[in-house]
Parts: structure tokens; C-alpha cells; sequence
């Protein structure tokens, strides 16, 4: 019989992968990329005139110009010219106008 060596926590006693969430196991059980899993966002761009974004949390800004979005752990910053928010339901956001770019950042803590 092998004896399985098992990362321990000092304070719970835990092993290493009972501490993982739920999905950060499946994720690497069935390898997939960390944008599927749930609780992350999708962003789907529409060529320039367009975006919707699903998994926005809040807008942190609004201008004709630029509209910032809080996402898990980044924001998501659209820049361009006459930007209107077309939509804003449950988690996903409509952005409509001449967007000239999109830009991601870590969220400041």
C-alpha cells in the first residue's frame, strides 16, 4: 500500500483541495479556461457600435465618453464617443455608441 502525502492546514486541518471552491475543482478537473466558470463574466462585442456584458456588478462611471464597470475582482473601462447604457438587467449591461476602446483592471482593494 502507497501512503498519499496530504497538504495540511495548520489552523483547520484541511487538505489543500478541500479549501478550493467547488468550481476552482471542477474548473481544473475538466480543465477548462477560467472565463466558463460560473460567478465570472462574459463580454460579447458587437463590432464598434456596440457590447453587452454579463456579470457586471455596478457602473462605477457614466459619461457620453467613458463607462466604467465593476466585474468580479476588475473593472471594465468602454471609452468612445456618445455612449448610452441601452440596457442594464439583473447582471448584464447594454452599451451602445462609437466605442473606440475597451480596457480591463484589477480592481483597487
Amino acid at each position: 500500500m502507497r501512503e498519499e502525502k496530504s497538504e495540511k492546514n495548520a489552523k483547520g486541518g484541511k487538505d489543500k483541495n478541500e479549501r478550493q471552491s467547488i468550481g476552482e475543482r471542477l474548473r481544473k478537473t475538466l480543465e477548462l479556461d477560467g472565463d466558463i466558470l460560473p460567478h465570472s463574466f462574459m463580454l460579447e462585442v458587437r463590432g464598434r457600435s456596440g457590447l453587452m456584458l454579463r456579470g457586471a456588478g455596478r457602473i462605477l462611471l457614466y459619461t457620453p465618453e467613458e463607462i466604467r464597470l465593476r466585474v468580479r475582482g476588475a473593472e471594465i473601462s468602454v471609452r468612445g464617443e456618445g455612449l448610452i447604457c441601452s440596457s442594464y438587467y439583473a447582471d448584464a449591461v447594454g452599451i451602445e455608441g462609437r466605442i473606440s476602446s475597451i480596457s480591463f483592471e484589477e480592481a483597487e482593494r
